[in-house]
């Protein structure tokens, strides 16, 4: 009698165990994620009735480290152009969006669905992206993307990624609107930027001196600028190369460059 009366608590206590402990996997299994929200930020105003918004979202990611999987935020903030002159504000949400997300196929009217859409499909790798005005005249304005990618390994890559547009008819500055590569002494140039001397400039390089210009130009304060990104031309300790070319507008007399000042 006693001996059942044992086994019939044994079994009770044991039956309890179990069916706790299916809850607590249940409910660990049945958790949702938090919800993605797009949160509204600042209001900006600029020449030529340009307006502007800042829209930012997060969400956790699991990363494979050398560590094991560690958990890591991706973020996006952008201040977002939402009305002005029609072609500046067409091109600069393109760029925005290729920035961003260049799959995206939606409306580039709504910056919420895409920042919805790319937060949606971050899973294992760490991605953050911070696109703001960085300078702005009544002629043009420069945007910036400070961003970030980490998908393990001992680093990530990240940089500035840069554009500038022309109030009057919307165009992005390029390099093909720059002056000929050679105008310039680029090892007088660049050793500013290294804080070097001209002649060590190409022990900081992969290569020689370039000779021609790389993709990345801008129009910042003190003048037009032009940006290697990291692993470019040099080794990763070296990190981007941002060289001022000029802040003076007759050195870009005769080609379009000269325009965004």
């Amino acid at each position: 009698m006693k001996k059942s009366i044992i086994l019939l608590i044994v079994a009770l206590i044991f039956g309890v165990v179990s069916a706790d402990a299916v809850q607590k996997k249940t409910r660990k299994r049945t958790t949702a994620a938090p919800a993605l929200t797009v949160k509204e930020g600042a209001v900006k105003e600029y020449a030529d009735g340009l307006v502007t918004q800042v829209f930012s979202i997060k969400k956790n990611v699991r990363v494979l480290t050398f560590g094991g999987k560690q958990r890591m935020e991706c973020s996006i903030s952008v201040e977002y152009p939402m009305s002005g002159p029609t072609t500046l504000v067409a091109n600069a949400r393109l760029w925005i969006k290729n920035q961003i997300n260049r799959d995206y196929k939606g409306a580039l009217d709504n910056p919420k669905a895409m920042l919805l859409a790319t937060a949606k499909s971050w899973s294992d790798a760490q991605e953050t992206s911070d696109i703001k005005v960085v300078y702005s005249t009544r002629k043009s304005i420069t945007y910036c993307d400070e961003a970030y990618t980490y998908i393990g390994g001992n680093h990530g890559m990240g940089g500035n990624l840069y554009a500038t547009f022309l109030f009057g008819n919307g165009r992005q500055l390029t390099k093909s609107d720059l002056p000929r590569f050679s105008k310039w002494n680029m090892a007088q140039l660049m050793s500013r930027t290294l804080e070097c001397k001209p002649s060590e400039v190409t022990d900081y390089l992969f290569q020689g001196i370039p000779t021609e210009y790389p993709d990345g130009v801008y129009l910042g304060a003190d003048g037009i600028h032009i940006v290697w990104g990291e692993y470019e031309i040099a080794p990763y300790a070296v990190g981007e190369i941002d060289v001022l070319l000029s802040g003076n507008k007759a050195d870009f007399s005769g080609t379009a460059s000269g325009e965004y000042f």
